[in-house]
């Protein structure tokens, strides 16, 4: 499927006069047209896609939009930028915003006020300590975990938004404001905040009050389904190592977090609104103030060049404000940037599933670096050399995902040492991460010494380093020693082998070669036999792919509890071999401290993946 960009794609041009950006290098459209297909031509013989659309707004016009490849590869169907609808998934958040900020013009909502103002506890499961505001939602910084298998059977059954929030599972482990943690439920409140509010389905409400006002008339938040069809879905693809094999549409209860489904020359028309109601009081969206309110930086981790908006979030590109959001679902990867300064922006859509999610992402910033010219300057350090060390010396050490959630299976993950980064100090100061050397430029913030990008520290009230970002999406918790991935590896794979020594192959020697049996044999044998089974019904859940996507399903919970029945009954054998300690053999005393000790290991790793408080959503 090899192919170049200028020969397979539906280009609709709309305007080829000669003009330059504010701001910008000075390009004339030809040649920011050979740039486009370059980096497309470019990108595409790296990465073979199915399907994608781009479009660019110029000069606060859309200057063009073009479709890539196929929207069905089976009957050769080409892409349409102007009909072919891509379903951009988080995207879908920065139309949820906007609904919210029309509403607060209204006066039927206050950003700051709790939201059980407007939700009552009693009528909705709230396992929140803290009390949280829409302004909360908005900028992810409720403290509700971030988490990927949190939507109940219930709210699938009952379709719809007030059913998904009633019945869906997410647990508050920060207080608000105190990080960044994505969260999809957060945006589905807010899709019931709409409905109670305006008294529309949200769906309604966002084609009536948005989507049509800005034109953007291929463009919808319905489910894609086959009693309901949208008019002209991209086909997703994966692929399966030889070819892209047809995807499925994922049916989503909560619509407004990634629901959307639009065109390439839709999502032009959107980011043309969006730069003229930064600029007019475009009142047909939402007014300037409330725009200005809407791209505020809510919400700055400590690097700073990036930050977190309402709906979207606010990066310090080459020194200008620009907005974006991406989204990835169901094998669709979707990105947008704009920048109401330069009347710039840029969208693409790809539909070749999540290896190539960051296509579009890569494409965009290549263009960008070819026309926006770079105003960033190096920051110099003047930190006397004995306080950088100090600094340094403070911040270095494992770092894991501080929106870990509360799920077993999630925190599971810690065992492969998933988003678990490794700061380094090298010397003189500096910080090592991911193989780049950063050097320090305040109290705080780190620089990448041969270029601008920036990482940044967070302390805690006795200075001591608790946190680590590098993207406001990724902010990480500094963690002892014996809490990273390595030394729960080893704990939990000694205690194992261990146990498994202790309780199987030692009882096979001692009737073999010395013809006698070890005491109380049955009693390990069962654990042993609860082990083995738990594990065994475990593999098998996975290998028949039984989805946690609603929850743990009752094979997998049956296995946890079998392996923790054996697991407490390993616990209570020293407890009775120490009963009747005087008519133990001597030769066992160093083999029930070794099976003591192995199965306490066993619960501390236990406990740190929430085998022990049964989180098992």
């Amino acid at each position: 499927m090899r192919r170049s960009a200028t020969s397979i794609i539906t280009t609709v041009l709309l305007s080829l006069s000669i003009s330059c950006f504010a701001q910008v290098k000075e390009i004339d459209s030809t040649s920011l047209v050979n740039i486009i297909t370059a980096k497309i031509d470019t990108f595409i013989n790296d990465h073979d896609i199915p399907g994608a659309v781009i479009s660019v707004v110029k000069d606060g016009e859309l200057f063009y939009t073009q479709g890539i490849g196929y929207e069905h590869i089976e009957d050769k169907k080409k892409v349409d930028p102007i009909r072919s609808q891509f379903r951009v998934a988080s995207i879908t958040k920065t139309f949820t915003a906007i609904a919210i900020m029309q509403l607060v013009e209204q006066g039927k909502l206050n950003l700051h006020a709790d939201i059980r103002t407007y939700l009552p506890a009693n009528e909705y499961i709230w396992d929140a300590p803290y009390s949280f505001a829409i302004h909360d939602l908005l900028t992810h910084t409720s403290g509700l975990e971030h988490s990927e298998f949190r939507v109940s059977q219930a709210a699938l059954d009952d379709g719809s938004l007030d059913g998904f929030v009633r019945t869906s599972i997410s647990n508050q482990i920060h207080k608000p404001g105190e990080l960044f943690g994505y969260s999809n439920k957060g945006y589905g409140i807010l899709g019931l905040l709409i409905e109670k509010m305006s008294g529309m389905k949200y769906e309604d409400y966002i084609q009536e009050h948005i989507l049509t006002p800005m034109g953007m008339h291929h463009s919808t938040v319905y489910q894609h389904t086959e009693e309901n069809p949208i008019a002209q879905p991209v086909q997703p693809y994966y692929w399966d190592g030889d070819n892209y094999q047809p995807g499925q549409r994922l049916h989503l209860t909560n619509p407004a977090a990634s629901n959307l489904n639009t065109t390439g020359y839709d999502m032009g028309r959107f980011m043309m609104a969006m730069i003229d109601s930064a600029q007019v009081d475009a009142t047909s969206i939402i007014s300037k103030s409330s725009f200005e309110l809407l791209s505020k930086r809510h919400f700055t981790p400590p690097m700073e060049f990036e930050a977190m908006a309402y709906g979207m979030m606010v990066e310090d590109y080459r020194g200008y404000k620009g907005y974006n959001h991406g989204g990835g679902i169901d094998g669709f990867g979707s990105y947008y940037i704009f920048f109401p300064e330069l009347e710039l922006g840029l969208f693409m859509s790809e539909s070749g599933g999540e290896e190539n999610a960051a296509f579009g992402f890569r494409v965009i910033y290549g263009i960008l670096d070819e026309i926006i010219e770079d105003l960033r300057k190096k920051t110099i350090t003047n930190i006397p050399l004995e306080e950088a060390i100090e600094q340094a010396e403070k911040f270095e050490g494992t770092y894991q995902e501080a929106t870990v959630t509360m799920s077993t299976f999630e925190r599971g993950q810690m065992l492969f040492g998933i988003n678990e980064p490794k700061i380094i100090h090298v010397g003189n100061g500096q910080l090592s991460h991911n193989g780049n050397i950063y050097e320090p430029i305040d109290g705080d913030t780190y620089q990448l010494i041969d270029g601008i990008k920036k990482i940044g520290f967070t302390t805690d009230a006795n200075g001591e380093a608790k946190y680590f970002s590098e993207r406001i999406y990724w902010t990480s918790e500094k963690i002892a020693w014996w809490q990273s991935a390595l030394a729960l590896q080893i704990g939990l794979g000694s205690s194992l082998v261990l146990l498994f020594v202790g309780l199987m192959i030692r009882p096979y020697i001692l009737r073999r070669k010395e013809g006698r049996q070890l005491q109380w044999r049955s009693f390990l044998s069962l654990s042993a036999a609860c082990m083995v089974f738990g594990f065994a019904l475990l593999l098998t859940a996975f290998a028949f792919d039984i989805s946690l996507r609603t929850g743990t399903p009752f094979v997998y919970k049956l296995g946890l509890w079998i392996i923790t029945a054996g697991a407490l009954l390993i616990a209570l054998y020293p407890i009775e071999l120490i009963k009747k300690w005087s008519n133990i053999n001597k030769r066992e005393y160093f083999w029930i401290a070794l099976n003591a000790g192995a199965v306490i290991l066993l619960m501390v790793c236990y406990w740190r993946i929430n085998l022990i408080g049964f989180h098992y959503y």
